[in-house]
């Protein structure tokens, strides 16, 4: 159904939203290791996810990293898959090809 990012999204975000907070982000290297993703697919997904801090937000620096807020938290599934470009895919029927066949 979803796109091999999209789950790493889905699975990202769960276990950052589980395991940051503001004064404990999390670095690529644990995030990938734990979503079992390459480390470079990971940052591909990650840069999706923090564009304009929507779901995931990020600091740079020694201590920087990734963490998720209290708002987000909040957030529907609807906001990883839009940062994924992939929102359209809760719009589609999985039984068929349409919604307007008829009988």
């Amino acid at each position: 159904m979803f796109s091999k990012a999209t789950e790493y999204a889905l699975r990202a975000t769960i276990f950052i939203a589980q395991k940051s907070s503001i004064d404990n982000k999390l670095v690529i290297e644990t995030i990938a290791e734990a979503i079992d993703s390459p480390k470079s697919f990971t940052a591909k997904i990650m840069q999706s996810l923090t564009k304009n801090n929507c779901v995931i937000s990020s600091m740079r620096g020694p201590n920087g990293g990734f963490y998720i807020t209290e708002s987000a938290k909040k957030l529907q599934v609807r906001a990883v898959l839009k940062a994924m470009g992939e929102s359209g895919m809760l719009d589609k029927c999985v039984l068929g090809p349409s919604n307007n066949a008829q009988d």
